[in-house]
């Protein structure tokens, strides 16, 4: 009897050790599959977001070349593919201010306006940005904006004196207008007004903001 009170005990206890070793087993399966599936999305991010840069870069070759509605369909399919998140408001500023820049190279001053305001709307240090806002409100006849918008660029970057030579050729447009009784002035040629270069930018690229229209 006291031998198969032994053998029961042995039998209970492998049977506990073994239990314990299926639930490790268990563990291990759990992590490894969490581990496999954080790999796989940040797999899927890495792609994401080297489709996006393919993009821009395909739209910004395409700007430059001059085949501004081909340019703006890049930059459409890279907004599609940006997320709602605090660490791609940049990259979304971005492509909305390169549309900016091209809209008022086909000289679509409000389109231009629109882009510009989502850029800065993403972000709301993007300098760049409040520069080509200003200068598409110049173009749409709109000065007292367009100076006031400069002054958020400076305020942003105080040292470049590039932003300070534009500010003040505004002043003396929008006090040309003041003396003249004007609230609105005449646009300036794209040309006159900011240099056409897209590449400009030292950092790359919610529910995607696309562009007015891609097809141009």
């Amino acid at each position: 009897m006291e031998m198969d009170a032994r053998a029961k005990k042995t039998k209970k206890k492998k049977r506990r050790v073994a239990a314990k070793i299926n639930i490790f087993d268990d563990e291990k399966q759990h992590i490894s599959s969490s581990r496999s599936s954080n790999s796989t999305k940040k797999r899927r991010l890495r792609t994401r977001k080297e489709k996006i840069k393919l993009l821009d870069d395909e739209g910004t070759s395409l700007a430059e070349k001059g085949a501004y509605g081909q340019a703006i369909g890049k930059w459409n399919q890279a907004l599609q593919m940006s997320l709602d998140a605090d660490d791609e408001a940049n990259l979304k500023a971005v492509l909305h201010e390169q549309c900016s820049q091209v809209y008022l190279e086909m000289g679509r001053a409000y389109d231009a306006v629109v882009q510009a305001h989502k850029a800065v709307e993403n972000d709301s240090t993007f300098v760049h940005g409040y520069v080509s806002l200003a200068r598409a409100q110049l173009n749409l006849g709109e000065p007292y904006m367009a100076l006031s918008t400069m002054q958020k660029a400076i305020l942003l970057d105080p040292t470049t004196p590039a932003l300070w030579k534009e500010f003040h050729e505004l002043k003396e447009i929008s006090d040309r207008g003041k003396k003249l009784g004007n609230t609105h002035c005449r646009p300036l040629a794209c040309s006159n007004c900011y240099d056409r270069s897209i590449n400009h930018h030292s950092q790359p690229i919610d529910k995607p903001n696309m562009c007015t229209d891609n097809s141009i």
